[in-house]
């Protein structure tokens, strides 16, 4: 969803852009680089979605550590009485 919703906001900019050139030739030399800094944000927010989906960056275990679980300083569990 976050790459559809870049990609949306980029194509709606891109064309109000185009728009703004159309209507405003005088300005012409301004829009290029509005073009190239869309472009590279595009760019950069395609990138960080294909990063954070790698195979060898995902988790396969849970984040919590497995083997201090049942010990009594990290038990989830009250402590019992001594009574």
């Amino acid at each position: 969803m976050p790459l559809i919703a870049a990609w949306m906001i980029a194509i709606i900019s891109v064309g109000l852009i185009y728009w703004f050139e159309v209507e405003m030739p005088a300005f012409d030399e301004v829009v290029a680089p509005l073009y190239a800094v869309t472009a590279l944000l595009l760019l950069a927010f395609t990138l960080r979605w294909m990063r954070t989906r790698n195979r060898e960056n995902r988790r396969h275990m849970d984040r919590r550590r497995t083997d201090r679980r049942n010990t009594a300083e990290y038990s989830t569990k009250p402590p019992e009485s001594q009574a």
